[in-house]
């Protein structure tokens, strides 16, 4: 027991320290390139005052004593990805951006770490939807997937003109093309979006847990025309991040959850050393500052304009039907009309940041209540068998909830679609066994429930 526990205290050691370095190198890179380079779009950086640093860093850290060093459920990713790619981001930078005084930085980051504390234990209810029912449709529901990914490569790859882009110029104005002569159709907004969020992670997940080639192969077509029509990089990046991670689960299922903050940290290492030696910064440009700071800019923007400005009061969403429009464009809109200067800008943010905007510091707890509670019922719906599943499902989900607001992801960002598919995955046997995983993962849950009953008794 005391070397377990000794053991566990280095790991979250060693993980202080990692995050740590990842804010230096994040100050570093932010202040001599990022900001220099795009400060026309509000990177600003700001010398900072002791009590300003202080701040910062005591909020950048506060949440690694609670983030789990070893994954216990799926939902743990969630956990961690909106750390790293809303709450860190939200930290560092808005000591530069903002410019009210140092109560209104404290005010936004004691309400996001409570928002996060919040999230953490909403994972934790007795609630569950689990059918008591089971279906045997004799393999058909198992064609039917493979005819589904068919149909969807065959969409997009038509909707696309059949041709193969990968260049990555003029990236921005495929995506207005695409948003006004496909997003503007509902349908085909849905459809897209399917393919994006679902289909990827399920061709994945079969391709690499399950050994499944044509699958595999299906999702890299699947994965290029998307990227080819829309020129949308996390159609090529998430599933690559997503499938490392299956891989690394498989491999070693009790590995500790400190491979996803080096990864960032290895990443940080990589811009750091082309800046350096080549004197370019094309990983700071498309990865570094869009995974790691343009979430805490648009946290911070939305801060600033909304905490002065009238809530949207989702009028710019299914609540336009009973109450007038707050704004005369979605509040995505006015944020990159205001700070931007370009009405055309859709500024996303997320689930906190976006319900701040629209019901204010209530909003933004009730949207970690309700977040925890949607990655909480996957969790149960992703136990015996579907852990690997699950872990990519809660994965993409929080990737998603760090840029897209909560009730533009339940369909958009794919969440209904992920809750229907793993119930009907639970109801059909065949379908089950052929997503199941066996062996490893129930090995890794057993293990750690006799961990925990360990350090607890």
């Amino acid at each position: 027991m005391k070397k377990l526990i000794k053991k566990t205290c280095f790991k979250r050691l060693l993980l202080i320290l990692t995050m740590f370095s990842i804010y230096v190198l994040l100050l570093y890179l932010y202040r001599v390139n990022i900001s220099p380079e795009y400060s026309d779009q509000g990177f600003v950086y700001n010398s900072l005052s002791i009590v300003g640093l202080a701040v910062s860093v005591s909020f950048f850290i506060i949440p690694v004593t609670i983030l789990p060093v070893y994954p216990r459920q799926p939902s743990d990713y969630t956990v961690w990805a909106l750390y790293l790619f809303s709450y860190a981001p939200t930290a560092l930078v808005s000591v530069h951006i903002l410019n009210r005084g140092i109560m209104d930085i404290l005010t936004l980051h004691l309400m996001l770490l409570t928002s996060f504390i919040l999230f953490f234990y909403s994972r934790f209810h007795n609630f569950t939807v689990l059918p008591k029912i089971k279906i045997n449709l004799e393999n058909i529901d198992v064609l039917l997937l493979s005819l589904l990914f068919i149909i969807l490569i065959f969409y997009v790859w038509k909707v696309g003109g059949f041709k193969l882009n990968w260049g990555i110029g003029g990236i921005y104005e495929r995506r207005l093309v695409v948003r006004e002569t496909i997003v503007s159709r509902s349908i085909g907004a849905y459809i897209l979006s399917f393919s994006r969020h679902c289909m990827l992670l399920i061709g994945i997940y079969l391709g690499i847990a399950k050994k499944k080639i044509y699958y595999f192969g299906m999702t890299v077509l699947l994965s290029i025309g998307i990227f080819s029509l829309d020129g949308t990089k996390t159609s090529i990046l998430i599933p690559c991040v997503l499938g490392v991670l299956s891989w690394l689960l498989i491999v070693n299922p009790n590995r500790s959850i400190l491979f996803f903050p080096i990864a960032v940290l290895l990443v940080c290492l990589v811009g750091l050393t082309e800046l350096v030696f080549s004197h370019s910064s094309f990983v700071n440009a498309y990865l570094v500052r869009r995974i790691c700071i343009v979430p805490g800019v648009l946290n911070s923007f939305y801060w600033d304009f909304f905490s002065v400005n009238p809530k949207g009061m989702l009028t710019d969403s299914f609540l336009k039907h009973f109450m007038e429009s707050v704004y005369d464009v979605p509040l995505t809109f006015v944020i990159g009309r205001e700070y931007l200067n370009n009405v055309q800008s859709n500024a996303n943010t997320g689930i906190w940041m976006g319900w701040y905007a629209n019901f204010g510091i209530a909003g933004v707890f009730a949207a970690s209540v309700i977040g925890g509670c949607i990655v909480g019922l996957i969790d149960k719906l992703t136990k015996s068998g579907l852990y690997i599943l699950g872990c990519m499902v809660c994965l993409s989900i929080g990737i998603n909830w760090s840029e897209q607001m909560l009730h533009t992801s339940i369909l958009t960002g794919g969440i209904f679609f992920f809750i229907i598919i793993l119930l009907f995955i639970n109801i059909s046997s065949k379908l089950r066994n052929f997503f199941e995983y066996p062996g490893k993962e129930k090995t890794m849950i057993s293990a750690y429930k006799n961990l925990l009953r360990k350090v607890f008794t």
